[in-house]
């Protein structure tokens, strides 16, 4: 058996391992997150993932030195369909990209030294399949996981070489008549004394891993930032191609993690980007595909206290929904202990945003998310709610003639009924409640009158609750005749009063 069909059978046999070990996608929706994340199972190989990349419906990944490949549909990738379709066109190859004007495969495999090289695949006028060395002037150190920009007239890659400032760095270089131009190291804003690995050119911005602020534990996470610097832009032209100049972003969860994370692959169609989590050097690497636009604006949340010293609610619940759908939540997030949360949005809509916590009044806002004015892929903003509580074990009175209109009425008026929406309103949302309601009467010397008057103030205030959404087995009356002062009120005298008080069931 030659050595192209030995490669073949191994990397065919591994295919349909990896095939049988790959669970069916589940799609989960992130708590703190607009973005909607599809998992994946790990990958039950000997070998990790070196980087991803995507074309013509596939992802593409390099696992034990093939190269494997698994259909896309809507964003979910097939579970069982990875196999190794660009075997033929070379056995070999690591990583592969299509150019985005010529079609043409840019792909990569090691030379007899370990080098990694860059080769170019076609088919010329005469149907004739072609690979060639890709033409880099001066240029022969190794060259891993190319990128193009939109209209293929630049090629980022990363490399290690003399020119860079320690371990693998990003280089870049134009395409010219012959090949492409001398690479070009981007600098110290993107590269450092650590690893820059697995470029890619989406849109106008350009992404990378590195272990740059993890120096020491091999960490790895990946930062976006800007191809070309819109402070070097004078006009409709670009001063000498200011790639590298613009600030980078570490991307937050759930992009990035604790573990490793590296490489990132854009499937335009049905907006989705994939990526790669590695839990360890000995565990097995995991795929994600995370749904949504990129640019999207982060708002450091917080919610708090609307009275007092305006402290921050631990365990309050933000839902996120349409404004044109609100019963359709989009994800649902908690507070943290101090009252903290992170809510990123996709840029240009308007969104309906319902806080709510225990024995606290809910509030809905609209939010109207603007893109980002500067450079960076997320801008962020602070977004405060307040929410009203009504304080446990404390009674609320209400005068009669608020309620009823006057003195000695029953039926509650429409004014009376604002003074208690809110009431109602807040029992609704805080089911584990129940409310305590006590009458109080007693102008009149007439105890059978007073006691009467009480009991038609119950049923108003019974009847008034149902049809706002409070049972009556959540409400229960006290009829006092006379006046009342409540044993930890001294002070206080009531008469002519309905108090209000919450108690927990």
């Amino acid at each position: 058996m030659n050595k192209i069909s030995t490669v073949r059978f191994l990397a065919i046999v591994v295919a349909l391992f990896l095939g049988s070990s790959f669970l069916k996608a589940q799609t989960s929706l992130d708590t703190n997150r607009f973005w909607k994340v599809t998992s994946m199972s790990h990958i039950r190989t000997t070998g990790n993932i070196s980087n991803v990349s995507f074309l013509d419906g596939r992802l593409y990944f390099s696992n034990a030195g093939v190269l494997f490949s698994a259909p896309s549909r809507d964003g979910v990738l097939g579970n069982a369909d990875v196999d190794t379709v660009l075997m033929a066109i070379d056995p070999d190859m690591t990583y592969v990209v299509r150019h985005p004007v010529s079609k043409h495969l840019y792909f990569t495999k090691l030379n007899k030294k370990g080098r990694s090289q860059l080769f170019e695949y076609f088919v010329d006028p005469k149907g004739r399949k072609k690979i060639v060395k890709v033409k880099i002037e001066n240029y022969a150190a190794p060259i891993v996981h190319p990128t193009f920009n939109s209209d293929g007239t630049i090629m980022v890659f990363s490399s290690n070489n003399e020119l860079g400032f320690g371990g693998y760095d990003l280089f870049w270089c134009k395409k010219t008549e012959t090949g492409w131009s001398m690479p070009e190291n981007l600098g110290r804003n993107i590269n450092a004394e650590s690893n820059e690995y697995s470029p890619v050119i989406n849109g106008d911005y350009l992404y990378f891993s590195s272990n740059r602020h993890n120096i020491g534990t091999n960490d790895y996470d990946i930062f976006a930032t800007r191809l070309v610097s819109l402070s070097n832009v004078s006009g409709d032209t670009v001063t000498a191609f200011p790639i590298g100049r613009s600030k980078i972003q570490r991307l937050p969860s759930p992009i990035n993690s604790s573990l490793n994370d590296f490489g990132m692959a854009f499937d335009s169609r049905s907006n989705t980007c994939y990526f790669v989590t590695r839990p360890d050097t000995t565990a097995n690497d995991m795929v994600f595909g995370m749904q949504g636009p990129m640019n999207c604006v982060l708002y450091k949340g917080r919610v708090e206290r609307s009275e007092g010293e305006q402290t921050g609610i631990p365990g309050a619940r933000i839902q996120v929904s349409w404004v044109e759908n609100p019963h359709h939540v989009l994800f649902n997030c908690v507070t943290d202990h101090n009252g903290c949360y992170n809510l990123i949005l996709p840029p240009d809509r308007t969104f309906l945003v319902t806080t709510s916590a225990r024995n606290f009044l809910s509030v809905a806002e609209t939010v109207t998310v603007r893109p980002s004015t500067t450079e960076l892929l997320l801008s962020s903003s602070e977004y405060t709610t307040s929410l009203v509580d009504f304080e446990m074990k404390r009674r609320y009175p209400f005068m009669a003639d608020v309620l009823f209109g006057t003195d000695e009425g029953s039926e509650i008026t429409e004014d009376g009924g604002q003074n208690l929406d809110a009431l109602a309103r807040y029992m609704r949302e805080n089911a584990h409640l129940k409310l305590n309601i006590i009458t109080v009467f007693g102008k009149r010397t007439d105890d059978n009158y007073c006691h009467m008057l009480n009991q038609s103030r119950i049923q108003s205030l019974y009847y008034y609750m149902a049809i706002h959404g409070v049972p009556a087995d959540r409400l229960d009356a006290r009829n006092v005749v006379g006046t009342y002062r409540p044993q930890s009120e001294q002070p206080i005298v009531f008469d002519n009063v309905v108090l209000m008080e919450f108690v927990e069931e």
